[in-house]
């Protein structure tokens, strides 16, 4: 897999555009933002300062009573507490008072001579706002934030026609308010590079704990792939969902490798079981087609000929039984029976070979009746391999115990044999397909080695148990249940 189409190839790409975009972001819009926040709150400010000396000192700046140079001092002071420049500014544009004139020169006889004059001046120049930003009709050199509150300078003996409408302007640099908003910024891009860290943080982590565990597991899938199921390089020791994940892909390649195994000997045994009968019958033909066998003699082998015939038939046939459960092509067709019905009208089916052993059958039905919800013919089948099964390990001139009892919802069928009984160390082998012990081997030579692989798959599409135990040279039970049917 090239590294650029690879999810952390990806992840890096996002994380690197989201950091510049996230950049841009504070760079150009928080910063202007903030920029007018500042300038906003500066303004209030500056007007809420302009009312109240609109309020407290405008009407004695035209007022012949009260010295103007005290209050020419006061205003002077206040304009350098606050670090602004501070103007009266007369409706026509004479300037009563600037704040960066020495107060010693204002006095009564200022109010007699003719004043500085801002020839075009016009409040419109504030647009309908109470601040503006620019240079004051060349005031300044650079831009300036100015805000004016207006105040009506009031003279009593003064005549209507003389009293003028007048401003209280305040004007502050914006290279303040851009100091200001520079320094919030930098808590900002601080803010910011200590997120970009952790970040960093978060990335290392999510190298270490999820891209190179997920790295090794793709490792891994792809040797799984060819077959590798003992790979070793998948090794993530974690509780979380990696190392779920990696110890799931561990238990499938076992699981996977004992299949091969299985595989292996499931050809082995098959190839056997083929074997056996085809070499039987080749050497049999080829005896009667040379005249090694005597003409009295055909119907014998004859007969043999036949029986391994039917074996490689059986054989055959289990096969294709099995191959139909593990493709879920086995159709169940549930319906109510009576079990106890079922396994009298099968019992017939093993006279002749209860006959050869005398063999007999002891059966104990707790009740008359035992309705079940199953599919009959599987059951049937069911019934059969382990009654047959029974009988082909029983000695001579013994018993084979059925017994049928309830318990709750479920019927229990039991089938017990007093036989050669199963080796402890073979007991949990007996459901693997082709499994034969070697006593089995040895007193049958018609089994497939099938039979139990598919009861055990029938009763599994039940979702049904059954169970086996066994002790040597004392029988074998087998014991599985079946649902009670809704009568």
């Amino acid at each position: 897999m090239k590294f650029r189409k690879s999810l952390y190839y990806q992840y890096i790409i996002g994380y690197l555009i989201f950091l510049f975009v996230g950049f841009l972001a504070i760079f150009v819009v928080i910063s202007r933002l903030s920029l007018s926040t500042l300038t906003m709150d500066s303004a209030r400010s500056m007007y809420d300062c302009a009312n109240d000396i609109a309020s407290s000192y405008g009407p004695d700046l035209n007022n012949e009573y009260v010295p103007f140079a005290d209050v020419a001092n006061i205003l002077t002071l206040t304009a350098a507490a606050s670090h602004m420049r501070i103007q009266v500014i007369s409706i026509d544009g004479e300037i009563y008072f600037d704040s960066q004139d020495s107060p010693d020169i204002y006095n009564t006889a200022r109010l007699n001579r003719t004043v500085p004059t801002i020839n075009e001046f016009d409040i419109s120049y504030f647009s309908q706002h109470y601040y503006q930003q620019g240079t004051f009709y060349g005031t300044f050199e650079e831009k300036t934030l100015s805000v004016y509150a207006p105040i009506i300078a009031v003279n009593k003996n003064a005549s209507a026609g003389q009293r003028k409408t007048c401003y209280v302007i305040l004007h502050s640099s914006l290279n303040t308010i851009a100091t200001a908003s520079d320094k919030m910024m930098d808590y900002v891009y601080l803010t910011f590079f200590i997120l970009f860290a952790l970040s960093l943080i978060l990335l290392l982590i999510f190298t270490f704990f999820v891209f190179i565990p997920l790295q090794k597991i793709i490792r891994a899938s792809k040797e799984y792939a060819k077959g590798n199921f003992k790979y070793p390089g998948l090794n993530i020791p974690s509780d979380n969902e990696m190392g779920m994940l990696a110890a799931s892909l561990n238990f499938m390649a076992d699981e996977l490798d004992h299949k091969a195994e299985d595989q292996k000997k499931f050809i082995a045994n098959i190839s056997h079981d083929f074997r056996s009968p085809l070499t039987s019958i080749k050497g049999y033909v080829e005896a009667l087609l040379d005249g090694t066998i005597p003409t009295e003699l055909y119907p014998k082998y004859l007969k043999t000929i036949s029986a391994e015939t039917d074996r490689l038939t059986k054989l055959t046939n289990n096969l294709l039984e099995l191959n139909k459960w593990d493709n879920r092509g086995n159709r169940m067709d549930y319906a109510d029976f009576d079990i106890n019905m079922t396994i009298r009208n099968l019992l017939p089916n093993f006279e002749g070979r209860c006959f050869e052993k005398m063999v007999q059958f002891d059966i104990l039905y707790e009740a008359k009746s035992y309705y079940v919800y199953a599919d009959i013919s599987k059951i049937q089948q069911v019934l059969y391999n382990l009654i047959d099964n029974a009988l082909k390990f029983s000695y001579n001139d013994s018993k084979i115990y059925i017994h049928v009892f309830d318990k709750l919802d479920k019927v229990y069928v039991s089938i017990r044999d007093t036989g050669i009984g199963i080796p402890p160390e073979s007991l949990h082998k007996i459901w693997e397909r082709f499994y034969k012990t070697d006593t089995s081997r040895g007193k049958d030579k018609t089994g497939t080695g099938l039979g139990l692989a598919i009861v055990k798959e029938i009763m599994l599409s039940h979702e049904e148990n059954i169970e086996v135990s066994s002790s040597p040279e004392h029988g074998t039970e087998f014991i599985f249940s079946l649902k009670k049917a809704k009568r």
